[in-house]
């Protein structure tokens, strides 16, 4: 792993945390219900990175079930969400991007469940716009571009 390319995550009270390392391998906005319920915003946004990628520094998260074969990390002192991980993605976890110390890194490159956006929100950039998922289940996706902004 390479020192100079982490990235570090953690909750509110940074009892859990991360260190990420190198480029991610994804990133979106997701308007689906079940997002807004995990984070309690209008939308999320995730940072995908692989698990060999990802050094836990803090304590375990504590992992929730949110439907069959999606579980989600989160802080139980805190209740910070910290992460998504889907069965059919194998090997990759999808870090939300508020919970990075530098969330500036990273700009989304897709809308996933774009047919669920709240229709008081408007979009005006030029990411990928998928009314479904935006990573192809049981694939793997090419590289973002960390500090693109």
């Amino acid at each position: 792993m390479i020192e100079d390319q982490a990235h570090s995550v953690s909750c509110l009270c940074r009892s859990v945390s991360f260190r990420l390392f190198g480029d991610c391998t994804w990133t979106s906005y997701c308007h689906c219900a079940s997002c807004r319920r995990a984070t309690g915003a209008a939308l999320t946004v995730f940072v995908g990175f692989r698990d060999d990628q990802i050094q836990l520094v803090g304590r375990e998260p504590r992992v929730f079930e949110s439907s069959p074969g999606i579980t989600r990390g989160f802080c139980d002192t805190c209740g910070t969400s910290l992460w998504y991980r889907d069965g059919k993605l194998q090997s990759e976890t999808y870090f939300l991007l508020g919970a990075f110390e530098h969330p500036e890194s990273f700009k989304p490159k897709h809308h996933a469940f774009l047919a669920d956006k709240l229709p008081w929100l408007a979009i005006h950039d030029e990411a990928a716009r998928h009314q479904g998922f935006s990573v192809p289940r049981l694939l793997q996706t090419a590289g973002c571009d960390a500090n693109e902004v």
